[in-house]
């Protein structure tokens, strides 16, 4: 036992001196500069159109989404009809 700290064992002592070193890497961690990224400017991508033919009125269109033979497909006008 060391002179002077009185009732504390060498245990308490060096637990506390860990507790004390944990506590100051935890305050250097978040006086520590943040990284920060740079945000993106461009703008994001276009969504790919697929070329299809209209199930109902047989006109060309385009759709965002890769048509499969089983499902039909409708033109804006032809869905929007549909949909009422």
């Amino acid at each position: 036992m060391q002179e002077g700290l009185g009732k504390y064992t060498d245990i308490e002592i060096k637990q506390e001196a860990r507790m004390r070193e944990d506590q100051r890497e935890e305050k250097r961690a978040y006086e520590e500069p943040i990284e920060v990224q740079p945000v993106s400017t461009e703008q994001p991508a276009a969504p790919q159109e697929y070329d299809c033919v209209c199930s109902e009125c047989g006109k060309d269109t385009t759709v965002p989404f890769l048509p499969k033979k089983e499902w039909p497909v409708y033109c804006r006008d032809c869905y929007s009809k549909r949909r009422r």
